[in-house]
């Protein structure tokens, strides 16, 4: 069995063999396996993130029967796929915007004021558009 000794002058790190004073080698299979193993976890590439799935724009003006922008006016919007409701009031300026509307459902919007109402306008999963503009020209209700 071999002994291990320090050279005179030399730090720790530097072990000989007693017969030879030759260093002795440290690590040779386990440096040579960390290298393997860093290698091999550095070549992999990462996971692929999910893509966001496209979404629709639907926005436009709410106008009475003058072609006057209405302010404060209810625009609702009816997922037909889903059945869920969303209203919003519009901007000074008339203006609505829905975003983030699914490209594979369909939906219904109409515009609300003061007791008159927009006819229904239909948003077709069909239509590849992915900003869609709607003016919705309200009607004095029928008594």
């Amino acid at each position: 069995m071999k002994s291990k000794i320090r050279r005179p002058g030399k730090s720790g790190a530097n072990l000989c063999e007693p017969e030879t004073g030759r260093p002795l080698r440290r690590g040779g299979i386990g440096l040579a396996l960390a290298l393997i193993a860093w290698l091999t976890l550095a070549a992999t590439p990462a996971p692929a993130k999910k893509k966001p799935r496209p979404t629709k724009t639907l926005s436009g003006q709410v106008l009475d029967a003058s072609n006057h922008a209405v302010a404060g006016a209810d625009v609702e919007l009816t997922d037909l796929t889903t059945k869920k409701k969303l209203d919003i009031y519009t901007q000074q300026n008339g203006s609505y915007e829905f975003g983030g509307l699914s490209f594979d459902h369909n939906y219904r919007v109409q515009a609300h004021y003061q007791g008159q109402s927009s006819p229904s306008r239909m948003v077709s999963s069909w239509d590849p558009r992915a900003e869609l503009v709607m003016n919705l020209y309200l009607r004095p209700s029928k008594k």
